[in-house]
């Protein structure tokens, strides 16, 4: 039905209905491309940051404790995270998987010092092939804190 109405209207009209069908296909490509550039900008690889890491790898040299500051910005503190991950393959803050961080930790609003790269004072220490031993200042502000990770068994001490 619609195809019988075009093809009877003057050609002037059906070239401005391509037209406009071009330009609102053009303009559908460019909200979309504008969309996907702001969720790029707004995702957490752009606003939040990552100075530093302190990582120890395991005596079997299976797993690497990672420990590590992410920084989401003005509005929130520093934090303090601790990764168990594979000793193998690069190092990436923005993708630890929530099953491999064991540990979130702020400086509880300034309760607790940090370092130069905005970690606070958490040692790590492997006790065996599969056993980690964690210090953590008490007066820290905790968030997650898991006991184990695969095979690995964490123990935390709060220290003064």
């Amino acid at each position: 039905m619609l195809r019988k109405w075009y093809r009877n209207q003057p050609t002037w009209l059906r070239n401005a209905v391509v037209a406009v069908a071009s330009i609102a296909s053009i303009a559908l490509i460019l909200v979309g491309a504008i969309v996907a550039l702001a969720a790029w900008e707004m995702s957490p690889r752009q606003l939040c940051g990552s100075n530093g890491s302190y990582s120890q790898v395991s005596p079997d040299g299976r797993y690497r404790a990672v420990l590590y500051e992410y920084d989401c910005g003005a509005t929130t503190d520093f934090g303090t995270n601790l990764a168990i991950l594979p000793a193998s393959g690069k190092f990436d803050p923005f993708a630890v998987p929530d099953s491999q961080r064991v540990f979130t930790a702020n400086s509880n609003h300034q309760a607790v010092g940090v370092d130069m790269n905005g970690i606070l004072p958490v040692t790590i220490a492997w006790k065996g092939a599969q056993d980690l031993q964690v210090t953590i200042p008490r007066m820290a502000k905790v968030f997650n804190q898991k006991t184990r990770s695969g095979p690995v068994t964490i123990e935390y001490l709060p220290v003064d």
